[in-house]
Protein backbone atom coordinates (compact mmCIF):
# COMPACT_ATOMS: atom_id res chain seq x y z
CA UNK A 1 0.00 0.00 0.00
CA UNK A 2 1.30 3.47 -0.92
CA UNK A 3 0.83 5.86 2.01
CA UNK A 4 1.66 9.56 1.98
CA UNK A 5 1.98 11.43 5.29
CA UNK A 6 1.45 15.20 5.20
CA UNK A 7 2.48 17.75 7.83
CA UNK A 8 3.61 21.37 7.81
CA UNK A 9 7.23 20.69 8.79
CA UNK A 10 9.48 18.48 10.87
CA UNK A 11 10.17 21.07 13.56
CA UNK A 12 10.47 20.15 17.24
CA UNK A 13 6.73 19.77 17.95
CA UNK A 14 4.90 16.78 19.35
CA UNK A 15 2.80 16.17 16.22
CA UNK A 16 5.99 16.08 14.18
CA UNK A 17 7.54 13.42 16.41
CA UNK A 18 4.35 11.36 16.27
CA UNK A 19 4.05 11.46 12.49
CA UNK A 20 7.66 10.30 12.17
CA UNK A 21 6.97 7.38 14.52
CA UNK A 22 3.84 6.54 12.53
CA UNK A 23 5.78 6.66 9.25
CA UNK A 24 8.33 4.20 10.60
CA UNK A 25 5.64 1.93 12.02
CA UNK A 26 3.65 1.83 8.77
CA UNK A 27 6.85 1.10 6.86
CA UNK A 28 7.61 -1.80 9.20
CA UNK A 29 4.14 -3.14 8.39
CA UNK A 30 5.16 -3.48 4.74
CA UNK A 31 3.77 -0.28 3.27
CA UNK A 32 5.53 2.06 0.86
CA UNK A 33 5.64 5.29 2.86
CA UNK A 34 6.72 8.84 2.05
CA UNK A 35 6.44 12.07 4.06
CA UNK A 36 5.60 15.44 2.50
CA UNK A 37 6.01 18.85 4.18
CA UNK A 38 5.93 22.44 2.98
CA UNK A 39 8.22 24.26 5.44
CA UNK A 40 12.00 23.70 5.56
CA UNK A 41 12.40 22.89 9.30
CA UNK A 42 14.30 19.64 9.69
CA UNK A 43 14.56 19.00 13.46
CA UNK A 44 13.23 15.43 13.18
CA UNK A 45 14.77 14.46 9.84
CA UNK A 46 17.20 12.20 11.67
CA UNK A 47 14.33 9.87 12.67
CA UNK A 48 13.51 9.05 9.05
CA UNK A 49 16.88 9.29 7.28
CA UNK A 50 17.60 6.19 5.22
CA UNK A 51 14.20 4.71 6.09
CA UNK A 52 11.34 6.94 4.89
CA UNK A 53 11.80 9.46 2.03
CA UNK A 54 11.10 13.08 2.95
CA UNK A 55 9.86 15.41 0.24
CA UNK A 56 9.60 19.16 0.77
CA UNK A 57 7.95 21.71 -1.45
CA UNK A 58 10.49 24.06 -3.02
CA UNK A 59 10.33 27.69 -1.89
CA UNK A 60 6.99 29.15 -2.82
CA UNK A 61 4.50 31.92 -2.11
CA UNK A 62 1.82 31.08 0.41
CA UNK A 63 -0.97 31.61 -2.10
CA UNK A 64 0.66 29.00 -4.34
CA UNK A 65 0.74 26.33 -1.64
CA UNK A 66 -2.68 24.69 -2.14
CA UNK A 67 -1.98 24.11 -5.84
CA UNK A 68 1.60 22.92 -5.36
CA UNK A 69 0.55 20.52 -2.60
CA UNK A 70 -2.30 19.21 -4.72
CA UNK A 71 0.14 18.49 -7.55
CA UNK A 72 2.65 16.83 -5.18
CA UNK A 73 0.01 14.71 -3.43
CA UNK A 74 -1.64 13.49 -6.61
CA UNK A 75 1.72 13.00 -8.27
CA UNK A 76 2.69 10.42 -5.63
CA UNK A 77 -0.44 8.42 -6.53
CA UNK A 78 -1.10 7.33 -2.94
CA UNK A 79 -3.63 4.79 -1.85
CA UNK A 80 -3.95 6.65 1.46
CA UNK A 81 -3.09 10.17 2.64
CA UNK A 82 -2.72 10.80 6.37
CA UNK A 83 -2.42 14.43 7.45
CA UNK A 84 -1.63 15.92 10.86
CA UNK A 85 -2.44 19.46 12.08
CA UNK A 86 -5.21 21.78 10.94
CA UNK A 87 -3.61 23.52 7.95
CA UNK A 88 -2.18 20.29 6.54
CA UNK A 89 -5.57 18.61 6.87
CA UNK A 90 -7.23 21.49 5.03
CA UNK A 91 -4.67 21.29 2.21
CA UNK A 92 -5.16 17.52 1.94
CA UNK A 93 -8.93 17.96 1.77
CA UNK A 94 -8.60 20.61 -0.95
CA UNK A 95 -6.24 18.32 -2.86
CA UNK A 96 -8.93 15.63 -2.91
CA UNK A 97 -11.37 17.82 -4.83
CA UNK A 98 -13.28 17.49 -7.09
CA UNK A 99 -12.79 13.70 -7.09
CA UNK A 100 -10.81 11.86 -4.44
CA UNK A 101 -8.49 9.19 -5.88
CA UNK A 102 -7.16 8.20 -2.44
CA UNK A 103 -8.40 7.44 1.05
CA UNK A 104 -7.99 10.44 3.35
CA UNK A 105 -7.39 10.25 7.10
CA UNK A 106 -7.11 13.60 8.89
CA UNK A 107 -5.54 13.91 12.34
CA UNK A 108 -6.79 16.24 15.07
CA UNK A 109 -3.82 16.92 17.39
CA UNK A 110 -5.12 19.56 19.81
CA UNK A 111 -8.16 20.42 21.90
CA UNK A 112 -10.47 23.09 20.47
CA UNK A 113 -11.71 25.59 23.03
CA UNK A 114 -13.39 27.85 20.44
CA UNK A 115 -16.05 26.05 18.42
CA UNK A 116 -16.84 29.01 16.18
CA UNK A 117 -14.90 30.44 13.24
CA UNK A 118 -12.22 28.07 11.98
CA UNK A 119 -13.65 25.12 13.92
CA UNK A 120 -16.82 25.37 11.84
CA UNK A 121 -14.83 25.60 8.61
CA UNK A 122 -12.57 22.65 9.33
CA UNK A 123 -15.35 20.36 10.56
CA UNK A 124 -17.32 21.09 7.40
CA UNK A 125 -14.22 20.29 5.33
CA UNK A 126 -13.78 17.06 7.30
CA UNK A 127 -16.89 15.80 5.50
CA UNK A 128 -14.50 15.09 2.64
CA UNK A 129 -12.27 12.85 4.78
CA UNK A 130 -12.85 9.13 5.21
CA UNK A 131 -11.77 9.19 8.85
CA UNK A 132 -11.08 11.84 11.49
CA UNK A 133 -8.58 10.65 14.10
CA UNK A 134 -8.26 12.53 17.39
CA UNK A 135 -5.35 11.87 19.72
CA UNK A 136 -7.46 12.66 22.79
CA UNK A 137 -10.89 11.56 23.97
CA UNK A 138 -11.59 15.15 24.93
CA UNK A 139 -11.28 16.32 21.31
CA UNK A 140 -13.34 13.40 20.04
CA UNK A 141 -16.11 14.37 22.45
CA UNK A 142 -15.80 18.05 21.48
CA UNK A 143 -16.19 17.32 17.76
CA UNK A 144 -18.99 14.81 18.31
CA UNK A 145 -20.90 17.41 20.31
CA UNK A 146 -20.41 20.40 18.02
CA UNK A 147 -20.08 18.67 14.64
CA UNK A 148 -22.44 15.68 14.95
CA UNK A 149 -22.29 15.02 11.19
CA UNK A 150 -18.80 13.60 11.77
CA UNK A 151 -19.76 11.06 14.47
CA UNK A 152 -19.47 8.05 12.18
CA UNK A 153 -16.01 9.12 11.02
CA UNK A 154 -14.50 9.82 14.43
CA UNK A 155 -11.79 7.63 15.95
CA UNK A 156 -9.61 8.13 19.02
CA UNK A 157 -6.03 6.90 18.71
CA UNK A 158 -3.83 8.27 21.51
CA UNK A 159 -0.20 9.13 20.89
CA UNK A 160 2.39 6.37 20.93
CA UNK A 161 5.48 6.05 23.11
CA UNK A 162 8.65 4.27 22.08
CA UNK A 163 9.37 2.34 25.28
CA UNK A 164 12.75 1.26 23.90
CA UNK A 165 13.83 4.88 23.83
CA UNK A 166 11.95 6.39 26.75
CA UNK A 167 12.65 4.28 29.82
CA UNK A 168 13.48 4.99 33.47
CA UNK A 169 16.89 5.28 35.04
CA UNK A 170 17.75 2.60 37.58
CA UNK A 171 16.37 2.75 41.10
CA UNK A 172 19.88 3.24 42.44
CA UNK A 173 20.58 6.15 40.07
CA UNK A 174 17.36 7.93 41.07
CA UNK A 175 17.75 7.34 44.82
CA UNK A 176 21.34 8.56 44.80
CA UNK A 177 20.31 12.11 43.87
CA UNK A 178 20.56 15.00 46.32
CA UNK A 179 17.19 15.00 48.14
CA UNK A 180 17.62 18.62 49.20
CA UNK A 181 17.95 20.02 45.68
CA UNK A 182 15.08 19.04 43.42
CA UNK A 183 15.28 19.79 39.71
CA UNK A 184 12.05 20.27 37.77
CA UNK A 185 11.79 19.98 33.99
CA UNK A 186 9.23 21.27 31.51
CA UNK A 187 9.37 20.72 27.75
CA UNK A 188 7.42 22.51 25.03
CA UNK A 189 7.54 25.46 22.69
CA UNK A 190 7.33 28.92 24.23
CA UNK A 191 3.72 29.94 23.60
CA UNK A 192 0.84 31.35 25.70
CA UNK A 193 -0.87 27.92 25.49
CA UNK A 194 1.91 26.50 27.69
CA UNK A 195 0.88 28.78 30.58
CA UNK A 196 4.41 29.93 31.37
CA UNK A 197 3.33 33.00 33.33
CA UNK A 198 1.34 30.93 35.82
CA UNK A 199 4.15 28.38 35.99
CA UNK A 200 6.83 30.93 36.90
CA UNK A 201 4.61 32.75 39.38
CA UNK A 202 3.71 29.49 41.12
CA UNK A 203 7.34 28.35 41.19
CA UNK A 204 8.43 31.69 42.67
CA UNK A 205 5.70 31.44 45.32
CA UNK A 206 6.74 27.89 46.14
CA UNK A 207 10.40 28.89 46.60
CA UNK A 208 9.47 31.84 48.78
CA UNK A 209 7.06 29.84 50.97
CA UNK A 210 9.26 26.79 51.49
CA UNK A 211 12.87 27.85 51.03
CA UNK A 212 13.53 24.67 49.02
CA UNK A 213 16.71 24.70 46.95
CA UNK A 214 14.99 23.83 43.65
CA UNK A 215 15.49 24.66 40.00
CA UNK A 216 13.16 24.75 36.99
CA UNK A 217 14.53 24.20 33.47
CA UNK A 218 12.45 24.71 30.32
CA UNK A 219 13.43 23.27 26.93
CA UNK A 220 11.54 24.13 23.76
CA UNK A 221 11.47 26.04 20.51
CA UNK A 222 12.37 29.66 21.32
CA UNK A 223 11.92 30.62 17.64
CA UNK A 224 15.38 32.17 17.44
CA UNK A 225 17.17 32.29 14.06
CA UNK A 226 20.97 32.36 14.04
CA UNK A 227 20.89 33.16 17.75
CA UNK A 228 18.62 36.17 17.29
CA UNK A 229 14.97 36.48 18.41
CA UNK A 230 12.18 36.70 15.85
CA UNK A 231 8.61 37.91 16.07
CA UNK A 232 7.57 34.51 17.45
CA UNK A 233 10.16 34.76 20.26
CA UNK A 234 8.03 37.23 22.22
CA UNK A 235 6.71 34.66 24.72
CA UNK A 236 10.18 33.42 25.61
CA UNK A 237 11.46 36.98 26.04
CA UNK A 238 8.44 37.86 28.17
CA UNK A 239 9.07 34.90 30.47
CA UNK A 240 12.72 35.85 30.85
CA UNK A 241 11.68 39.35 31.98
CA UNK A 242 9.14 37.82 34.39
CA UNK A 243 11.79 35.55 35.94
CA UNK A 244 13.99 38.61 36.48
CA UNK A 245 11.10 40.53 38.03
CA UNK A 246 10.23 37.64 40.38
CA UNK A 247 13.84 37.33 41.48
CA UNK A 248 14.15 33.72 40.29
CA UNK A 249 16.37 34.21 37.22
CA UNK A 250 19.08 32.05 38.80
CA UNK A 251 16.55 29.28 39.53
CA UNK A 252 14.92 29.22 36.08
CA UNK A 253 16.58 28.54 32.72
CA UNK A 254 14.86 28.95 29.36
CA UNK A 255 16.60 26.77 26.80
CA UNK A 256 16.19 25.80 23.17
CA UNK A 257 14.84 22.43 22.09
CA UNK A 258 17.20 19.44 22.01
CA UNK A 259 17.15 16.33 19.84
CA UNK A 260 18.20 13.91 22.59
CA UNK A 261 15.20 14.74 24.79
CA UNK A 262 15.18 11.38 26.59
CA UNK A 263 18.54 12.20 28.16
CA UNK A 264 16.93 15.31 29.66
CA UNK A 265 14.28 13.31 31.46
CA UNK A 266 17.00 11.17 33.02
CA UNK A 267 18.67 14.22 34.57
CA UNK A 268 15.66 15.54 36.51
CA UNK A 269 13.68 14.66 39.61
CA UNK A 270 10.20 15.59 38.37
CA UNK A 271 8.32 16.94 35.36
CA UNK A 272 5.80 19.80 35.12
CA UNK A 273 3.16 20.44 32.43
CA UNK A 274 1.20 23.63 33.07
CA UNK A 275 -0.56 23.95 29.69
CA UNK A 276 -3.94 25.64 29.37
CA UNK A 277 -5.01 23.12 26.74
CA UNK A 278 -3.50 20.17 24.87
CA UNK A 279 -4.56 17.20 22.81
CA UNK A 280 -2.56 14.23 24.06
CA UNK A 281 0.64 15.79 25.45
CA UNK A 282 3.67 13.90 24.17
CA UNK A 283 6.04 15.30 26.75
CA UNK A 284 3.88 14.26 29.69
CA UNK A 285 3.73 10.68 28.41
CA UNK A 286 7.48 10.65 27.68
CA UNK A 287 8.35 11.96 31.13
CA UNK A 288 6.20 9.32 32.79
CA UNK A 289 7.69 6.60 30.58
CA UNK A 290 11.08 7.75 31.87
CA UNK A 291 9.89 7.20 35.43
CA UNK A 292 9.45 10.81 36.52
CA UNK A 293 6.74 11.83 38.98
CA UNK A 294 4.73 14.59 37.33
CA UNK A 295 2.72 17.70 38.04
CA UNK A 296 0.13 18.39 35.34
CA UNK A 297 -2.80 20.71 34.71
CA UNK A 298 -6.16 18.96 34.89
CA UNK A 299 -7.06 19.46 31.21
CA UNK A 300 -8.04 17.32 28.23
CA UNK A 301 -7.13 13.66 28.86
CA UNK A 302 -4.57 14.34 31.61
CA UNK A 303 -6.77 12.78 34.28
CA UNK A 304 -6.83 9.58 32.19
CA UNK A 305 -3.04 9.62 32.06
CA UNK A 306 -2.13 10.80 35.58
CA UNK A 307 -3.70 9.08 38.57
CA UNK A 308 -3.78 12.00 41.02
CA UNK A 309 -1.60 11.43 44.10
CA UNK A 310 -0.59 8.02 42.71
CA UNK A 311 1.60 8.72 39.66
CA UNK A 312 1.69 12.49 40.07
CA UNK A 313 -0.37 15.52 41.00
CA UNK A 314 -3.08 17.29 39.00
CA UNK A 315 -3.86 20.97 39.55
CA UNK A 316 -6.59 23.37 38.42
CA UNK A 317 -5.18 25.13 35.38
CA UNK A 318 -6.30 28.64 36.34
CA UNK A 319 -5.24 28.53 40.00
CA UNK A 320 -1.68 29.45 40.78
CA UNK A 321 -2.11 28.37 44.40
CA UNK A 322 -2.98 24.82 43.26
CA UNK A 323 0.20 24.54 41.23
CA UNK A 324 2.25 26.01 44.07
CA UNK A 325 0.73 23.47 46.42
CA UNK A 326 1.59 20.65 44.00
CA UNK A 327 5.24 21.72 44.03
CA UNK A 328 5.15 21.59 47.83
CA UNK A 329 3.45 18.19 47.99
CA UNK A 330 5.99 16.66 45.65
CA UNK A 331 8.94 18.13 47.51
CA UNK A 332 7.60 16.86 50.83
CA UNK A 333 7.79 13.28 49.57
CA UNK A 334 10.90 11.26 50.28
CA UNK A 335 13.17 10.32 47.38
CA UNK A 336 11.88 6.75 47.61
CA UNK A 337 8.27 7.91 47.47
CA UNK A 338 8.99 10.05 44.41
CA UNK A 339 10.73 7.12 42.72
CA UNK A 340 7.77 4.82 43.41
CA UNK A 341 5.34 7.46 42.13
CA UNK A 342 7.33 7.66 38.91
CA UNK A 343 7.43 3.86 38.60
CA UNK A 344 3.64 3.69 38.80
CA UNK A 345 3.40 6.34 36.09
CA UNK A 346 5.76 4.36 33.86
CA UNK A 347 3.56 1.26 34.08
CA UNK A 348 0.49 3.36 33.31
CA UNK A 349 1.73 4.98 30.10
CA UNK A 350 3.37 1.84 28.76
CA UNK A 351 -0.06 0.21 29.01
CA UNK A 352 -1.99 3.13 27.48
CA UNK A 353 0.34 4.31 24.72
CA UNK A 354 1.71 1.18 23.12
CA UNK A 355 3.51 1.96 19.85
CA UNK A 356 2.39 -1.23 18.14
CA UNK A 357 -1.25 -0.62 18.99
CA UNK A 358 -1.14 2.90 17.55
CA UNK A 359 0.45 1.66 14.32
CA UNK A 360 -1.97 -1.25 13.98
CA UNK A 361 -5.03 0.96 14.43
CA UNK A 362 -3.86 3.38 11.74
CA UNK A 363 -3.07 0.41 9.49
CA UNK A 364 -6.59 -0.93 10.03
CA UNK A 365 -8.07 2.44 9.04
CA UNK A 366 -5.93 2.47 5.91
CA UNK A 367 -7.21 -0.96 4.91
CA UNK A 368 -10.85 -0.37 5.86
CA UNK A 369 -13.20 -0.05 2.87
CA UNK A 370 -12.46 2.03 -0.20
CA UNK A 371 -12.06 5.73 -0.89
CA UNK A 372 -15.35 7.46 -1.56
Amino acid sequence: MRILLLIDSLNSGGAQRQICMLALGLRESGNRVELLSYHPHDFYDYMLEGKVPIKRLPEHKRWQRPWKLRKAIRGYRPDVVISFLEASCLYAELASLPTKPFKLIVGERNLDLDVTGFFRLKTQMHRIADAVVCNSYAQTEMIAKHAPWLKDKLHTIPNAIDARRFKPVSRMAYLSRNPGKLRFLTVGRYAPQKNGELLLNAFAGFLKATGFDSKLDWYGNRFFVDGEPTRRSSECLKLKLLADKLGIAERVSLNDAVVDVESLYHQYDAFVLASKHEGCPNVLVEAMACGLPVIASDISDNARIVNDSVSGFLFSVERESHLRGSFERLCNLSTTERYEMGSRGNLRVIELFDLGNCRDRFQALCEEGNST
